[in-house]
């Protein structure tokens, strides 16, 4: 069977970016960000948070060439629930270059990687793991006003006392954009992902040492692990339209599917937490999707960011009837 769930959230977020380029090759950044959310897990306690975000980040050009190599260091600090306050240090390069002499662009062609160690007060559990990132997308002009765009990418994160939850990702992806003189564009998207767990299965095996009639026995215990695969299609067409003069907004349709019901997300217990990135894990349930957003830009490189969503979702699992569940609530502001 599957469970349903049908929510809206709105959250108050404000963000603040200062940057600051002390040299031709090197700059810097901070960020700092305020979020206030009543429910920011959806348990059914219902309990309010502050959370306060902090991002110092250097970036890095050794060469001419789009070359670029950068380091962040984050920690996100949460009033009530101190305990899923958390720290990162970051690594990342990217690069990016022309490919063909037809190309309109001067660079068509970007690649990129990325690692990051996440910890947090309590040393362990969900909220302590290493997570890496790559990723090529190319860019092409098929006329003066329509682009098409591709890429490929590979991520995963890895939790060091938690291997049911330690997953890897490949996914692709193509676009087509139009672009009118009426000040519209249109946006046809498809995705192709793959998400693959590792599951460990413990198995006690009792094997005689001595034979049938000595009598001694020794236990070894067998560990395997098994990947699970899940593969899911993603179609998402949108429309931007620029209303007035530095305001913008967007309508946009997701169309989610499982192409297998070889869900696994109901492999291990740990899954089924109140924590809201395993609980809105992508590729744990189907779903059709409809928002729209609103940006109103604002002097001193500033904006203002208003959205709304709403979801309709099937999950892999009847999580009613699973008793492991959490209670959860799928309405928050």
């Amino acid at each position: 069977m599957k469970t349903s769930a049908k929510f809206a959230s709105v959250l108050l977020l404000l963000n603040i970016v200062f940057s600051v380029k002390p040299a031709a090759q090197v700059s810097g950044e901070v960020g700092y960000s305020l979020l206030y959310t009543d429910n920011p897990f959806r348990t059914s306690s219902g309990q309010e948070e502050f959370v306060n975000f902090v991002q110092p980040s250097l970036t890095f050009k050794p060469f001419r060439s789009e070359f670029y190599l950068g380091y962040s260091f984050g920690y996100s600090r949460f009033k009530n629930l101190s305990d899923r306050s958390y720290y990162y240090n970051s690594g990342e390069l990217n690069y990016a270059f022309r490919l063909g002499v037809d190309s309109t662009e001067d660079e068509n062609i970007f690649m990129g990687a990325s690692y990051m160690k996440a910890s947090n007060n309590s040393g362990g559990g969900l909220y302590s793991y290493d997570s890496y990132s790559v990723f090529a997308n190319g860019k092409y002009f098929l006329s003066d006003n329509m682009l098409f765009s591709a890429g490929y990418g590979l991520s995963g994160k890895s939790y060091p006392s938690l291997y049911d939850l330690s997953y890897t990702v490949n996914s692709g992806f193509a676009r087509l954009s139009l672009f009118l003189e009426t000040k519209t564009s249109l946006f046809l998207e498809m995705q192709l992902g793959n998400k693959a767990y590792s599951v460990t299965d413990q198995t006690l095996i009792t094997i005689d040492r001595n034979g049938p009639m000595m009598g001694g026995k020794r236990v070894i215990q067998k560990t395997d692990y098994v990947t699970t695969n899940i593969t899911q299609l993603r179609i998402m067409p949108k429309i931007s339209q620029s209303v007035f003069e530095g305001v913008g907004m967007n309508i946009h349709y997701m169309w989610r599917r499982n192409l297998d019901r070889n869900s696994a997300i109901s492999l291990s217990e740990f899954i089924y937490s109140d924590d809201e990135d395993l609980w809105d894990d992508p590729y744990s349930f189907e779903s059709n999707e409809f928002g729209s957003e609103w940006t109103i830009k604002l002097p001193w490189s500033s904006s203002i960011k208003l959205s709304a969503e709403q979801s309709y979702r099937n999950y892999s699992e009847n999580l009613a009837q699973t008793g492991t569940v959490s209670k959860r609530k799928d309405t928050r502001t």
